[in-house]
């Protein structure tokens, strides 16, 4: 008959299908394992440095009530000149 060898060849083809899958999947996770983890933690470092520096900057230009109010903003103010300022990009 002509269905089984149709059937077999179905199988087979998703058995083969399910392997290049699980495969495909493997390789993504390592690539990721490689190329993005393990550049986290020199990455992380530099932005806590560049973080620390700009609230250093906050802290030296910037009087205690603005401080507060801009807290209260979430972050966002107006300057006195117009320029506004989002310290959650600014981090």
């Amino acid at each position: 008959m002509l269905i089984l060898p149709l059937i077999s060849d179905t199988a087979k083809a998703l058995q083969n299908l399910r392997g290049l899958s699980i495969d495909a999947s493997n390789s993504m996770k390592q690539l990721v394992e490689t190329n993005i983890y393990s550049r986290v933690p020199e990455a992380r470092r530099l932005a806590a440095a560049k973080a620390k520096r700009t609230a250093e900057k906050w802290a030296v230009g910037t009087h205690w009530y603005t401080y507060r109010v801009v807290n209260r903003e979430r972050g966002i103010w107006t300057d006195s000149k117009g320029k506004k300022h989002k310290w959650n990009d600014e981090l």
